[in-house]
Formats: structure tokens, sequence, C-alpha cells
């Protein structure tokens, strides 16, 4: 199955350019759709397959698990986290955080 996601348009050339291994995304229904093997298309013009799709209950035991410089190089994973908290409100983070693991 295709899903479309909308990502800030300073992320997308990490993603074209496949330095971007993994996307954060909250789990609500729209993204716990999402299944092994589904594409995504990011901004309408970069294809990812999804590899595998990790849960966690917040960001922070997320970024226990996941390497930073595979959601965004260059960034620690607390600038990470604070970035997250800035896109997603604490009543939304909440529901829990998916990652998937994506492949060209």
């Amino acid at each position: 199955m295709k899903h479309d996601f909308f990502i800030k348009s300073r992320f997308l050339p990490l993603l074209d350019r496949e330095e971007k291994k993994l996307e954060v995304r909250i789990a609500i229904a729209r993204f716990k759709a999402v299944k092994v093997w589904d594409t995504i298309v990011f901004g309408g013009t970069v294809t990812r397959t999804v590899k595998a799709i990790r849960r966690y209950p917040n960001f922070q035991t997320m970024g226990n698990h996941e390497k930073p410089e595979h959601i965004l190089p260059g960034a620690t994973m607390g600038q990470i986290i604070e970035t997250l908290k800035e896109i997603y409100p604490p009543d939304l983070e909440k529901k829990g955080v998916l990652v998937f693991e994506l492949s060209p």
C-alpha cells in the first residue's frame, strides 16, 4: 500500500540522498495503518519502502534505542527529541512513537 507523508522541506534532501534512514511519527491511526513493505511518498517526490516498524512509548525511550545519525544526520539525539517535541505536543506524544526504517 502507498502512503503520502508531509515532511518539512529541509528534511527532504536527506531522504533523497538516502542519508535519513528512519522516520519518526506519532502513533495515530493514519501512521499505525502503515505496514512493513508499504511505500511512503514524502513530499510528493521521494518514495521509500518500509523495511521495519518499531514502537516506543515516548521520544526519550525511542532516543535510547535508535541512532541519531539515522534520524537526522549531524544532530544529537537531544536535538532530535527537542525538535520532535516542538512538532508534536505532549498529548500526542502520549499516544506513542513509531519509527519507520526505510529502504530505497
